[in-house]
């Protein structure tokens, strides 16, 4: 009798890696291709378009406009904008190549741990989690820093003998810090055990603590490089450390939370961790299943301490969880559950959020309508056709639009709306008032013309805040609301 093949067993391992590299693309694309029209997907990536438009026309970031992430992040923007213009369709497809690379180092960790199958399962994981479920659809920092971050990796796991390969391995793990700060604690935790746990001698010991520091090192020397030269290092440190561990200890008192939020993640890395020799889905002495059980605790620590759990911080954790799910995944008996069947459910069932989406341009072309979709095309044009040159705009939502309208946000810190709220971020952020309520304040006194939001109240904060009732007030006494588009509602000063 024919011995009925397992949910790994497929012809994958017959394919040349040109042939997977492209089924990544291919997948990744369909998968994300009907939101390259959308207006908004995220606040954080709205903010990152502004932020690499400041870029583009000659400010360093955090000099003209502001946000809560390292620089890197803001010279991809900025360095795609440059490239192509102002344009949606440039900046998802570059996020589309970055997720597909991404997914390619993550099929070369599987393949060197187990098989090519198993990368190659890991790698479909990743695109559908990364690119589904919530706003994964955008373009955000988590994606742009796991790009350097699973290549630092797959380097540390290939070539850590070699001091070259440990050095490029640090050089890339410090360049993904640059996007996302938070890794600093994952990546200093796998360097030390790596360090600790290895039979160095003396010299080696200090030798290869010295490549991997200076490794580290000069990837995030080369964010803070430019504002030396400008004189303005306070600038640097204010916006990218001093901010994100204000930011990181305003979060402290919801670590429990975000612990509940992901205990079934950590049974399952508990699991493959206690059981490792009775599950042998991988070999039992395999150093580099250790290190990555160890990088992947200490990702679901770093996400614990934060706080916080928004749906895309989780994309940090997938390339390197996924490994363990499939690992505990294994005991279960796949008896009905072919691989034929499994890719089906994939793309029948999974992509449902794409498939609405095609959905909906399907309907927009039969109608002869603009692929672009989304208010802030409708709101952008309103107040073009209705406004003079010298009327200012305050959007409290979809601020995409000011990059639609060729405008920088008239608040620094409200470069994001959200962080107008968080006081705590004030004293970081040089030309910025003392506190929400002054900037609030500031914001009205100059009497912008059109006030855009999504609901009658501020986006982000308590109804019950001094910032939320004065902002009420201003808009019952002095705007009208004159027009609104979908959710977007469009008042105009009296």
């Amino acid at each position: 009798m024919a011995r009925k093949k397992s949910l790994f067993q497929n012809n994958i391992e017959n394919q040349g890696e040109l042939f997977i590299a492209i089924a990544f693309f291919l997948l990744c694309f369909f998968i994300r291709f009907p939101f390259f029209f959308r207006d908004y997907i995220d606040h954080d990536e709205s903010t990152f378009i502004l932020m690499g438009q400041s870029l583009v026309d000659g400010n360093l970031p955090y000099t003209a406009l502001w946000d809560l992430k390292p620089p890197f992040v803001f010279y991809f923007f900025g360095a795609v904008i440059a490239l192509f213009g102002k344009s949606f369709i440039a900046i998802r497809l570059a996020g589309v190549f970055v997720i597909s690379i991404t997914t390619w180092f993550v099929y070369l960790i599987g393949k060197s741990i187990k098989s090519k199958r198993f990368g190659f399962y890991n790698g479909i994981g990743y695109i559908v989690l990364s690119s589904l479920f919530g706003t994964m659809q955008g373009v955000m920092s988590e994606h742009l820093a796991m790009v350097f971050c699973v290549a630092g990796v797959y380097i540390f796991v290939k070539g850590r003998d070699s001091l070259g390969g440990l050095f490029l391995s640090a050089v890339l793990l410090g360049i993904s810090i640059m996007f996302r700060l938070n890794l600093v604690y994952a990546i200093f935790v796998l360097y030390v055990v790596y360090i600790f746990s290895s039979k160095l001698t003396v010299r080696q010991f200090f030798l290869r603590g010295f490549i991997i520091s200076v490794g580290v090192v000069l990837a995030t020397g080369l964010g803070f490089l430019p504002y030396v030269i400008q004189g303005i290092p306070e600038v640097w440190w204010n916006s990218v450390v001093k901010a994100s561990l204000d930011y990181a200890g305003s979060g402290s008192g919801r670590m429990f939370d975000v612990a509940k939020s992901l205990l079934p993640v950590v049974i399952i890395w508990l699991t493959g961790f206690i059981y490792s020799r009775k599950i042998a889905f991988f070999q039992p002495k395999d150093k580099n299943v250790w290190y990555l059980r160890i990088f992947t605790g200490a990702l679901m620590f770093m996400l614990i301490k934060g706080g916080r759990l928004n749906g895309h911080y989780l994309v940090q954790l997938f390339p390197f969880m996924l490994f363990f799910v499939l690992e505990v995944f294994s005991l279960i008996n796949f008896k009905k559950l072919s691989p034929v069947r499994f890719l089906l459910y994939i793309l029948l069932l999974i992509p449902i959020e794409s498939y609405i989406e095609y959905a909906k341009l399907g309907q927009r072309i039969s109608q002869g309508k603009s692929l672009y979709n989304g208010p802030s095309f409708e709101v952008t044009q309103y107040i073009k056709d209705q406004s003079s040159s010298n009327e200012s705009s305050l959007f409290l939502y979809y601020h995409i639009s000011y990059w639609l309208l060729d405008v920088d946000p008239p608040s620094k810190i409200g470069t994001h709306p959200s962080n107008l709220l968080r006081s705590y971020l004030y004293s970081n952020v040089e030309g910025s008032k003392e506190n929400p309520m002054a900037e609030m304040r500031s914001l009205f006194e100059s009497r912008p013309s059109y006030v855009v939001n999504r609901s009658e109240r501020l986006p982000f904060g308590s109804r019950s805040s001094e910032a939320n009732k004065y902002y009420q007030k201003q808009i019952a006494e002095n705007y009208t609301l004159v027009k609104e588009f979908g959710r977007a509602k469009v008042y105009r000063r009296k």
